[in-house]
């Protein structure tokens, strides 16, 4: 058996971190904005469920650049069975990967517009702590940029409950697209933790897929076990959950600017006209740095080939569709396990 005094703690595993998404059964805050909504695909309706709570969003989603499985999957909103019929999916999914088969050899150039940065007046918000907090160790400046010339590499976007704000922006208002887009403020995580009944876990969970486990520290505290009591030592092991920083993101890497973050905003701004907005714009070494990888993500062959995707194409019916997705939460449950580990 292990001597505890004598044991290297920071050896064995005492808990577990588990990040999820799942399913809810909730209905969503949205607005009827057909002219943001709409567009080639196969989802029924206008997530119109006669008063009866909805479980899908509206989304687009990039058909012409998927794999045929995932694409009828997403087409017909369920893994295919043998009863269904997959003939319009599969019609649809074919016109869609010819039109993205004749394209053009695409000739990407960096979307920065220089003459442009010293109008946002983004001298002043580059000294923002916030910023260099939330962006150390990375090679970044607030930069202008088209957003017309910028590689999409997440494969779907949620166009289902846009907030009103986007709505109603204009080309011309600066400052409000400035706030839209790094906002002064930053989200705080949730606070609504669910404790396990045998008081070893803990579950938050977050309409926002930007929850996430940001680190941990372990330490020595004293702890008393009731009021008036003496306090014992113990090891406190503590995990930070944030929202991330919600500023919109672009890198640059071999040539080519890939949106990182914000596409909700980005996409909306597009429907609207609006192309250049300001950004943090990250120079990077690696794809690694972008996120790819994940399997929300375009593989790393179609992004650097010669048709990669556009934030644009998202909007363009030729090679997108609209589809309905499922609701999701992301969710973090930490748990510490007990158990004995042999010499």
């Amino acid at each position: 058996m292990v001597d505890d005094k004598k044991a290297d703690m920071a050896q064995y595993p005492t808990s577990r971190v588990t990040e999820i998404e799942h399913n809810v059964g909730f209905v969503a805050s949205r607005y009827n904005r057909a002219h943001l909504i709409g567009g080639t695909g196969m989802a029924k309706g206008n997530n119109d469920t006669g008063g009866q709570p909805s479980n899908n969003r509206r989304a687009r989603t990039l058909l012409g650049w998927l794999e045929r499985d995932e694409a009828v999957r997403l087409l017909i909103g369920h893994e295919p069975i043998p009863e269904d019929d997959r003939t319009q999916a599969d019609t649809l999914y074919t016109q869609q990967k010819k039109a993205v088969a004749s394209l053009q050899q695409r000739h990407i150039r960096e979307s920065v517009v220089e003459s442009a940065t010293a109008a946002w007046g983004l001298e002043e918000r580059t000294h923002d702590p916030a910023l260099y907090a939330a962006l150390a160790g990375l090679d970044w400046s607030l930069q202008v940029v088209d957003l017309r010339r910028v590689v999409a590499h997440q494969k779907t976007v949620m166009t289902d409950g846009l907030d009103g704000q986007i709505i109603s922006i204009e080309k011309k208002d600066r400052k409000r697209i400035l706030e839209l887009c790094l906002p002064s403020e930053q989200p705080y995580p949730p606070s609504n933790l669910l404790r396990d009944a045998d008081q070893k876990g803990f579950t938050v969970s977050s309409h926002s897929p930007n929850l996430r486990v940001s680190g941990s520290q372990a330490k020595i505290v004293q702890i008393a076990p009731a009021e008036g009591m003496h306090p014992s030592p113990v090891l406190a092991v503590t995990f930070f959950l944030s929202m991330g920083a919600n500023y919109i993101k672009v890198v640059n890497y071999n040539g080519r600017d890939f949106l990182r973050e914000g596409y909700h905003r980005t996409t909306a701004l597009l429907r609207l006209g609006i192309h250049e907005v300001p950004c943090v714009y990250i120079k990077a070494q690696s794809l690694d740095e972008l996120g790819n990888g994940r399997v929300t993500s375009l593989r790393s062959e179609i992004l650097l080939g010669e048709h990669p995707p556009l934030l644009t194409d998202f909007w363009d019916d030729d090679v997108s569709a609209t589809i309905d997705q499922p609701i999701l939460h992301r969710a973090v449950r930490v748990t510490a396990e007990e158990f004995d580990v042999q010499e």
